[in-house]
């Protein structure tokens, strides 16, 4: 990782407060014949989209990951890894402010990831599995309070999911649906910045190459 100034990191933290999203899933994997009882896990993820891939250009300069184009026109920059996760969480927590919770949990989580190759997919003692599902809950519950949903429960107000420049609400709408979508990974090429659609796999929800 990049060493970055006190400027560099305000900066990264207010883009992220804004534009960045934290989130921890707990998916139910269908029986296969590999497992036939199927199986839990909880996953981590850390992104920011936005329309500007010079913005997430930088950021993946700083701390790697995954540089993408999204079907609806936006760019994802998404970090995967303990370590990468880890040190980006680190670096920016002091500065953030909507997301500082988020990210306080999201260390809490990783702290118990064993490694990266068997991250997410290591089997958990009960301890861990107990942290974990706390820190599921208490994530949801602190993404809630700042999202559109959450304040509509909270209000009884309509608030529509996206607003602003309809770019923004493209990037919107495909951050909000990504989860349920496939899921699309960069093959690093170079710089390790997709930018046609030859140059990503695409995957099913849990990673298995779709034919």
């Amino acid at each position: 990782m990049k060493t970055l100034s006190a400027v560099q990191l305000a900066w990264l933290a207010g883009f992220f407060d804004g534009e960045g999203c934290i989130s921890i899933f707990h998916i139910v994997e269908k029986p296969t014949q590999l497992r036939p009882k199927g199986r839990t896990r909880y996953a981590l993820q850390i992104s920011i989209t936005n329309t500007s891939v010079s913005a997430l250009a930088l950021v993946h300069t700083w701390f790697g990951g995954k540089l993408y184009k999204h079907s609806r026109g936006c760019w994802v920059w998404k970090l995967c890894g303990r370590n990468l996760q880890r040190d980006f969480l680190q670096a920016v927590q002091s500065y953030l402010h909507i997301k500082s919770a988020q990210a306080a949990i999201a260390l809490e989580y990783l702290a118990t990831v064993i490694d990266d190759k068997t991250y997410g997919y290591c089997p958990l003692t009960p301890e861990s599995e107990a942290i974990r599902k706390s820190c599921f809950e208490r994530a949801s519950a602190e993404k809630d309070k700042y999202s559109t949903k959450g304040a509509h429960r909270r209000s009884n107000v309509k608030i529509p999911e996206t607003a602003g420049t309809p770019e923004r609400a493209i990037c919107n709408q495909a951050s909000i649906r990504e989860e349920g979508s496939e899921t699309i990974i960069g093959t690093p090429k170079g710089d390790g910045i997709v930018r046609h659609s030859k140059e990503l796999e695409i995957t099913g929800r849990y990673g298995h190459k779709k034919s």
